[in-house]
């Protein structure tokens, strides 16, 4: 009786082992990687297909940017191209085909 009790023992000691070495607290007081915005430059009246930087899973779709007057998004022969309208920085943003939205640092020169 007393054999088997050591034996469950030493198993359950080894089934936490793992457990114990894991380091769960340390990689929890890491501070998480930020994602920044990919950047983009384009000049005025230019466009920048979105799917030919490699960014995104295209097709994309749902762009939204901040400041219009400044850049814009477009359908071009590539998919979805962000346009320069004037001068300046914004910030861009389009859905990929998986459903995650991908942030561009959009400068127009």
């Amino acid at each position: 009786m007393k054999r088997d009790a050591v034996f469950i023992l030493l198993f359950l000691a080894l089934l936490t082992l793992p457990l114990a070495m894991t380091p769960g607290r340390i990689a929890a007081q890491d501070p998480p990687a930020v994602d920044k915005p990919y950047p983009i430059t384009v000049g005025v009246g230019e466009g920048v297909a979105i799917c030919k930087t490699g960014t995104i899973v295209c097709p994309a779709r749902f762009p939204i940017c901040d400041d219009i007057s400044i850049a814009t998004v477009r359908d071009g022969k590539d998919g979805l191209e962000i346009v320069g309208v004037k001068p300046g920085t914004t910030l861009c943003s389009v859905m990929s085909a998986v459903g995650v939205r991908f942030l561009y640092a959009v400068t127009v020169r």
